[in-house]
């Protein structure tokens, strides 16, 4: 996900290719976004985040985590991550860890 400040809009980022680790004799092709733009925050997650679940069974999902950026936007991108894991947490109140919890920060500096 790409999150823009300015326009308060987030835009999901799509590529061909199957998930990492599938299929050992896959070949990935390389993507590259163009336009990024000052201010601009990148997140990169495992489905583990989005698919963690609460004691009552319900799925975390990704608007919690766009909710996070959102509020977030003026921290570091080390800050945002951490206050994206402190959700989580407070969400799954002690379920168990069930996928591997991923991800990625990046804040467009110029």
């Amino acid at each position: 996900m790409i999150y823009d400040s300015l326009t308060d809009g987030f835009e999901e980022l799509h590529g061909p290719g199957i998930a990492l680790g599938v299929d050992e004799t896959w070949e990935y092709e390389a993507n590259r976004k163009v336009g990024l733009q000052k201010g601009q925050i990148i997140f990169l997650g495992t489905d583990g985040i989005h698919e963690s679940r609460s004691l009552q069974g319900t799925m975390f999902g990704k608007t919690p985590v766009l909710n996070v950026i959102r509020s977030h936007a003026g921290l570091s991108a080390k800050e945002i991550l951490d206050e994206i894991y402190a959700e989580l947490e407070k969400f799954r109140m002690g379920a168990p860890i069930e996928d591997d919890i991923t991800g990625i920060v990046a804040k467009i500096d110029r």
